[in-house]
């Protein structure tokens, strides 16, 4: 393993970074191998969105910027709570690996916070926009009948994202048709 701080002649990326950070994790950090599995996982699924996103593998191009991309889409999957900042926590702990190894100069991750239930009740409380207040009574309505019969925030939230999409699509084809 490269020396603390000292750039290495391997170039590190997010496809061949595992064996070292593995290491790192049983034998610097000691933590349990189920939490290994699970930090490895997350920092493969963090790698495959940010192929997916950005069309890259290089770490030192990851900026904070990137890091809460991926925290907005993590909410946006109504992934639970814990899940989001454990992947959060990986990449935390990533970061601060790869600056000890000089493969970055800072942890794009490190400020980045976790994610709260006031997160998930924020995104929940959108409306659609460019609704007439009458509509938005009605889906105003719907979300406290939905919390009154004791659905899951993610059963909510779904409920409501795909009322906020069907009166985009309304709106914009309301749009296309006027300019015609």
């Amino acid at each position: 393993m490269p020396e603390k701080n000292t750039p290495s002649k391997k170039r590190y990326n997010l496809s061949n970074f595992e064996s070292e950070f593995r290491q790192y994790l049983t034998a610097v950090i000691k933590l349990k191998p189920v939490t290994v599995k699970n930090y490895l996982s997350d920092i493969r699924f963090f790698a495959g969105w940010v192929q997916k996103n950005h069309d890259t593998h290089d770490i030192a191009s990851i900026s904070q910027a990137t890091v809460q991309g991926y925290r907005a889409a993590l909410l946006s999957d109504n992934l639970p709570t814990r899940t989001i900042n454990r992947r959060l926590s990986a990449l935390r702990k990533f970061f601060t690996f790869a600056r000890e190894q000089a493969w970055v100069n800072s942890n794009p991750a490190k400020k980045v916070r976790n994610v709260t239930k006031s997160d998930f009740e924020e995104k929940q409380n959108r409306q659609p926009r460019h609704i007439n207040p009458d509509i938005q009574l009605l889906f105003k309505s719907y979300k406290q009948d939905l919390t009154s019969e004791n659905r899951s925030m993610k059963h909510i939230q779904a409920q409501l994202d795909d009322i906020h999409e069907f009166f985009e699509i309304i709106n914009s084809n309301t749009h296309h048709a006027s300019i015609s």
